[in-house]
């Protein structure tokens, strides 16, 4: 896997840090940010494009829908495909008007995580069980 294969935004430090052990188990290369403004700043300081990015909606600083109005500006980061992670009730919803590939609400069971990561980027297959990772936002 390439460095910085899948870009995560949440909030959450706790979240965060167990989504990206999660995914470094599975094998993916996995940067982190804490929030859309973070994100950004890592983009604009990257020479590579991250494939996927999991995106949190309900962040301070910047929440994730700003943070996809900011990346549409860009030619090259518009077409980064996400998945949107989020407590809110209707998040399938909130991720297809943002233009989500896949949306998964909170608390997220890491084998649907898993099968959501790997329809995006392909070729993955996902354990049979784990645990949720629950967060407040």
């Amino acid at each position: 896997m390439s460095e910085g294969e899948i870009l995560l935004v949440e909030d959450d430090r706790e979240v965060r840090e167990l989504l990206v052990d999660a995914l470094e188990d599975q094998g993916y290369s996995v940067a982190a940010a804490e929030d859309g403004l973070d994100a950004l700043e890592q983009l604009r300081s990257r020479s590579e494009v991250p494939r996927l990015m999991l995106l949190d909606l309900m962040m301070p600083k910047m929440t994730g829908s700003e943070l996809r109005e900011e990346l549409s500006r860009e030619p090259i980061w518009s077409q980064i495909p996400f998945i949107v992670l989020s407590s809110h009730a209707r998040v399938a919803e909130t991720g297809a008007a943002l233009g989500a590939r896949e949306s998964l609400r909170k608390p997220v069971r890491v084998e649907r995580l898993f099968e959501a990561v790997a329809r995006v980027l392909g070729g993955r297959t996902a354990p049979s069980s784990g645990p949720s990772l629950d967060s407040g936002s």
